[in-house]
C-alpha cells in the first residue's frame, strides 16, 4: 500500500476528476492526501481521502478569483491570459511545493499526482525526489511537429504551405507566450532555490515520466509523435459528478420534454451570458432546461431549472444535448454519457477544445459572436434532431469507456511507483 498525494488548484473542474481518481486509489488499498483549497475539503472527505489545505499556498475563492488577484480584473485581452496564469498558477506554485513538503517531513509520500495546472507538484518532485505524474483535464498541450502549437485556433495543416505555417506558428509561440511562461516557471522555481529550466510551455512542468490524459485519441487531432508517457484514460471524473439523494428538481423533470443542459462556465468567459442567450433563444421550444453552475443571467423563467451544482451522473443520462462556453470537464462529462456537445467557446483555449469535440463529430461549435438567440435556437433544433450527430457521441462515449477512466489511471499511477520505486511501501 503506498501512500499518495493528489494535487488541484481549487476550481470545480480541476478538483471532480482528481476525487475520481483519488477514489479509484483508495478502492485499491492506497491511502491518498488530496491538495487543494479549503472550499473543496468537504469533497475531498467525502471522497474518503485526507484533505491537505493551502497554508503557504495562496487560497482563494474560484468563483471570485478576482478579489484575491486584484490583477485578474484589470488585465484585457492576450495579456489577460498570462496575468492569470502569473497570478493563479505559476504564482501559487511555490506555496504548493512547501505545503507538499511539510506534508511529506510529517509522513512520507510516495508519489504526487497532479493535474496540469497545479505547478507546485513539479516543485515538490524536485525537491523531494518523489515519483510525479501529470493529469492532463484540457486539450493535450504538448507541441508536436504535425500540428499548430498548442492552444491555437486553426486546423493542423495538410498541404505543404499548411505545414509550413503551423511551423512558423510554432517558432512564434516559442519566441513569444511559451517564453512568458518559461520566465513564469523560472521564476516559481527560483522562489524554491531549483535551477531554471529549458523547458518552455505549460508543458514545461509537467511529468516527464507518466500524463493521465483526459479524453480519448477520437477527440484529439492525430499526431504520430505522441510521447509513450501519455496515456489516455477517458472520463477521469467518472463517478464523481452523482449524489447521495437525487435533488428536488431531478423528480420534476418532464419526460415527454427534450432535455437541455446548459452551463456557463468560471474562467475564460465572453462579456455576455450564455445562459441568458439560450434561454432566450429556446423560450418558444417545447424542450427541458436545466441550468448550471454560476452565471450571469439574473433571475430565470419558472419553467426553466436554475439547479446550481448539478449532480450530472444523473441528469446526463436523461440529457438530449449539452450547451457549453466549452469547458473541457463539462465537454468530457456529456461525451462520456453519449451526449452531444453545443460549444459557444469563451476563450482560446477553449475553441481548440470545442473544435476537436466538432471533428469527432459528436458536436457543433459556435462562435461567440454569431451564437445570437436565432443561431442558437437554429443550431439547437438541428441538433436535436440530427441521429447521427447522436451516434457519434454514442460512439466516442464507447471509446472513454474502453479507456478505463480512473481506475486504468489508478493502475498507470501504480505502474510509476513499480518502475520509479516508490520512497516507501507500506505494508
Amino acid at each position: 500500500m503506498s501512500r499518495s498525494l493528489l494535487a488541484a488548484t481549487p476550481f470545480a473542474g480541476h478538483v471532480r476528476p482528481m476525487l475520481g481518481l483519488a477514489r479509484a486509489l483508495l478502492g485499491r488499498g492506497h491511502e491518498v492526501v488530496v491538495h487543494t483549497g479549503a472550499r473543496y475539503a468537504e469533497a475531498v472527505r467525502e471522497a474518503g481521502a485526507e484533505h491537505l489545505p493551502y497554508r503557504a499556498a495562496t487560497d482563494f475563492d474560484d468563483t471570485a478569483p478576482e478579489e484575491t488577484f486584484p490583477a485578474m480584473a484589470r488585465a484585457r485581452g492576450p495579456r489577460a491570459l498570462l496575468v492569470d496564469f502569473r497570478e493563479l498558477f505559476f504564482g501559487i506554485a511555490p506555496g504548493q511545493a512547501q505545503d507538499m513538503l511539510a506534508a511529506h517531513e510529517q509522513d512520507p509520500l510516495d508519489a504526487v499526482i497532479a493535474e496540469g495546472t497545479c505547478f507546485g507538484a513539479e516543485l515538490f518532485h524536485e525537491l523531494s525526489g518523489v515519483p510525479y505524474a501529470t493529469a492532463s483535464l484540457s486539450p493535450l498541450a504538448l507541441p508536436s511537429r504535425y500540428l499548430p502549437p498548442p492552444g491555437a485556433p486553426f486546423a493542423p495543416g495538410r498541404t505543404v504551405l499548411g505545414r509550413g505555417r503551423d511551423a512558423a506558428l510554432r517558432l512564434l509561440l516559442d519566441r513569444t507566450v511559451d517564453a512568458a511562461f518559461r520566465r513564469l516557471h523560472d521564476e516559481a522555481r527560483s522562489a524554491v532555490g531549483i535551477a531554471r529550466t529549458d523547458r518552455g510551455g505549460l508543458h514545461g512542468a509537467w511529468s516527464r515520466d507518466l500524463i493521465l490524459a483526459q479524453g480519448t485519441a477520437e477527440v484529439e487531432p492525430f499526431r504520430p509523435d505522441l510521447p509513450p508517457a501519455v496515456h489516455f484514460v477517458g472520463d477521469l471524473a467518472a463517478g464523481s459528478r452523482g449524489a447521495a439523494v437525487a435533488p428536488d428538481w431531478f423528480a420534476a423533470l418532464d419526460p415527454c420534454l427534450p432535455l437541455v443542459h446548459v452551463s456557463e462556465g468560471t474562467l475564460g468567459r465572453d462579456g455576455s451570458s450564455l445562459v441568458a442567450r439560450t434561454v432566450q433563444a429556446l423560450r418558444d421550444r417545447p424542450v427541458q432546461l436545466v441550468i448550471g453552475g454560476r452565471h450571469r443571467a439574473g433571475r430565470l423563467p419558472a419553467d426553466v431549472i436554475d439547479a446550481g451544482w448539478v449532480p450530472q451522473d444523473l441528469l446526463l443520462p436523461r440529457t438530449d444535448l449539452f450547451v457549453t462556453n466549452g469547458g473541457y470537464g463539462g465537454m468530457m462529462a456529456a461525451l462520456s454519457h453519449g451526449v452531444p456537445v453545443l460549444a459557444v467557446p469563451s476563450s482560446v483555449e477553449k475553441w481548440v477544445g470545442a473544435g476537436n469535440v466538432a471533428s469527432s463529430g459528436a458536436g457543433r461549435r459556435l462562435r461567440p459572436g454569431r451564437a445570437s438567440p436565432a443561431a442558437l435556437d437554429r443550431a439547437v433544433g438541428e441538433m436535436l434532431r440530427d441521429g447521427d450527430l447522436r451516434q457519434a457521441a454514442q460512439r466516442v462515449a464507447g471509446s472513454m469507456a474502453a479507456a478505463g477512466g480512473p481506475g486504468r489511471a489508478a493502475e498507470l499511477c501504480e505502474e510509476l511507483l513499480e518502475e520509479r520505486g516508490p520512497r516507501r511501501i507500506r505494508a
